[in-house]
């Protein structure tokens, strides 16, 4: 009478896990949330968002996220120029939000609509 109980256990048991297998695998839902979560992360480490600079060096990141503008020092002395130094790197920033975000490096020469 017990061997007949741990056989039926069992049996349940074994048909719980090819239901739960089948599921997973037919619905896919938990894969594709992964893959969403790891999407974002990766797109957010391509990017420099407000605030933060990029670079030229050797794994920097070279672009400012959507919506942002690289700010570049143009502005000298002498008036602007017309690119910047060799290797300088830039702040990303939201040039033409019509604030003049000085902490992010905008001034008349690399975002005139908001500095002028």
């Amino acid at each position: 009478m017990r061997n007949k109980k741990i056989i039926i256990f069992i049996i349940v048991v074994i048909l719980a896990l090819t239901i739960g297998v089948i599921y997973i695998f037919t619905t896919n839902k938990s894969v594709k949330q992964n893959n969403n979560f790891f999407d974002n992360v990766q797109s957010s480490l391509q990017c420099a968002k407000e605030g933060e600079s990029t670079g030229t060096c050797v794994g920097c990141v070279t672009k400012c996220c959507d919506g942002l503008k690289g700010m570049a020092h143009l502005k000298y002395e002498s008036g602007c120029i017309k690119f910047p130094a060799p290797g300088s790197g830039s702040t990303c920033s939201k040039c033409g939000n019509g604030i003049c975000d000085k902490q992010n490096n905008e001034d008349d020469c690399n975002c005139p609509e908001d500095c002028k």
